[in-house]
């Protein structure tokens, strides 16, 4: 009988370590800039940024950080590219999707304005 117990209680710590470990990525953290799953190193960042295409990498570096946690972007991998509005985001995992999709308007005001949006100068 103590015996039965003791596996019972042992598949319920596996269980809850699983849970832990399995909700460190893949949902937005509440605190923005409170969930970083890799390696923040600047070398880290610059390689996953280096994963993208020239043109995606510059505008992930305009862009800075994932709108929604407020990680840098590259510090999770390689940045996650979706579309809102018409408008392409990078976020700093797949994760975030859902989140940005849900509520675009409070995610797309954190963000700069994308060059190709600004309005030029008028000459003198």
């Amino acid at each position: 009988m103590l015996m039965l117990q003791m596996i019972r209680i042992r598949g319920m710590m596996i269980g809850f370590v699983v849970l832990a470990l399995g909700a460190g990525c893949g949902s937005p953290p509440s605190t923005p800039g409170s969930q970083v799953c890799d390696s923040n190193s600047d070398k880290d960042v610059q390689a996953n940024l280096a994963a993208l295409s020239p043109q995606d990498r510059a505008a992930a570096t305009q862009q800075k950080t994932c709108p929604v946690t407020g990680n840098p972007l590259g510090s999770m991998g390689t940045p996650f590219k979706t579309n809102v509005g018409g408008r392409d985001v990078f976020l700093c995992c797949d994760g975030c999707s859902d989140a940005v999709h849900t509520e675009p308007e409070k995610y797309l005001k954190k963000l700069p304005q994308p060059v190709n949006d600004q309005k030029p100068t008028p000459d003198k």
